[in-house]
């Protein structure tokens, strides 16, 4: 899933939404107990097509292995 936004002030600059407004669009889309996350691939990955967007993915063919609480 992709999230960006504008901004208020100037609408022909996008702004990047904020970890508040991730949070909102992952409780709409996505259940309470889905592990979902925000890629953070190596460089040569790297694919940008707009500024400002962030995504959301799951994992829907196996479970997703997370660190210990207290580094989340």
């Amino acid at each position: 899933m992709s999230v960006s936004g504008k901004s208020v002030v100037n609408e022909k600059k996008g702004i990047t939404p904020s970890w508040k407004e991730m949070c909102f669009i992952k409780d709409l889309f996505f259940h309470d107990n889905e592990v979902v996350l925000q890629f953070h691939p190596a460089k040569k990955d790297y694919v940008n097509i707009h500024d400002n967007c962030l995504h959301l993915w799951r994992n829907r063919k196996s479970e997703i292995i997370l660190p210990p609480k207290g580094y989340v």
